[in-house]
């Protein structure tokens, strides 16, 4: 069968060591066999492990490997891989954890709608599907919470905003903006629902971790709250900066207008008795509308940046591809030259 499409299948990984090798070979036979009608590319990001996690991904075959020198967030490192995706020319991405909690078989039914264009942005429900473990309750809780959020914030019908399968199309990759460190379900639920792109689910199983134990704690789940804070000042800061500064010459204005009204008709000393008031409000508001217009420039400017192949979140010479056969290279140039231990 030939495989014309190309599919990115990204572990992000984090002191993974004893369950790295068996998820990329779980990850190898599936996307060689007959069940998976596209070119897989495995494609491992290092978050910074203190163990010997990217020596064994190494070992164990993975066709791209990049590493963070320290741990900077799964977020951090889902966004890597999602910048390897596209540079090496992905016309889909699967986000697979490393823990092997969801069925190595979920993958194709993820990612086929992508590569047929019928969505951007996918994610594999483990509450439309099955969970075949009691959830903690911190877990499910959390889970609720952040899914009701996303359903408000976005108007998707979403019914699990924390799924660790989580596929991206061609098109979402090329335009995509992860700034947080924490929670990329969420922050690509936001993102894309700004930027219009088309939602799917599909169903999932979720099994319980084989080793290690959860990061999901209330450590966890307020630093998220802060992150996606931080992100929505991002995205709606020409609105914020754009409504303060409109406010703010409304009252210099309107005070500019009584000062003259008791002027000229109740006689007044003076036609501008709050002048530290008026040049206040009016020089804070035209400089919060110019910062809005400025942000307003500079982020849908950013936003298209990949088409140009000016990466933002991955060193391009860090990366390392063990089989190019694999991936097309096609269009890449001087920089795909230069990548670590290409050839």
């Amino acid at each position: 069968m030939k495989k014309d499409k190309t599919v990115g299948i990204f572990i992000p990984c984090y002191n993974e060591s004893s369950i790295i090798a068996e998820t990329i070979f779980t990850v190898q036979r599936y996307i060689e066999s007959e069940k998976f009608p596209y070119k897989g590319v495995i494609i491992v990001v290092d978050d910074g492990s203190d163990d010997d996690s990217y020596a064994v991904a190494r070992r164990a075959g993975a066709d791209v490997l990049y590493r963070h020198v320290t741990n900077r967030g799964l977020g951090a490192a889902t966004r890597s891989g999602m910048e390897i995706a596209h540079f090496i020319g992905c016309d889909a991405f699967a986000k697979f954890d490393a823990d092997l909690q969801h069925d190595i078989n979920d993958i194709y039914a993820a990612v086929a709608p992508l590569v047929e264009n019928k969505a951007d942005i996918l994610y594999a429900s483990r509450f439309s599907g099955k969970i075949n473990y009691k959830m903690p309750l911190i877990r499910f809780l959390g889970n609720k919470f952040f899914t009701g959020l996303m359903r408000i914030v976005t108007g998707w019908k979403i019914t699990d905003a924390q799924t660790g399968l989580m596929c991206f199309s061609r098109r979402y990759l090329t335009i995509f903006e992860m700034p947080g460190v924490y929670n990329p379900p969420q922050q690509a639920l936001f993102d894309a629902s700004r930027k219009g792109m088309r939602y799917a689910e599909v169903p999932a199983q979720f099994s319980r971790r084989k080793t290690g134990r959860s990061f999901v704690n209330f450590k966890y789940i307020y630093n998220v709250l802060i992150d996606l804070g931080k992100i929505s000042f991002y995205q709606y800061c020409f609105e914020a900066f754009t409504i303060l500064g409109i406010t703010l010459l409304i009252i210099g204005s309107a005070v500019i207008v009584m000062g003259l009204y008791n002027y000229f008709t109740l006689h007044s000393l003076s036609y501008a008795p709050n002048n530290t008031l008026i040049i206040f409000s009016m020089g804070t508001g035209l400089l919060a509308i110019l910062l809005g217009l400025q942000s307003y420039a500079q982020i849908h400017r950013m936003s298209f940046i990949r088409n140009g192949h000016n990466y933002r979140y991955v060193i391009i010479e860090d990366i390392f591809i063990r089989s190019p056969e694999k991936i097309d290279l096609k269009l890449r140039g001087p920089k795909l030259a230069k990548a670590g231990a290409l050839f």
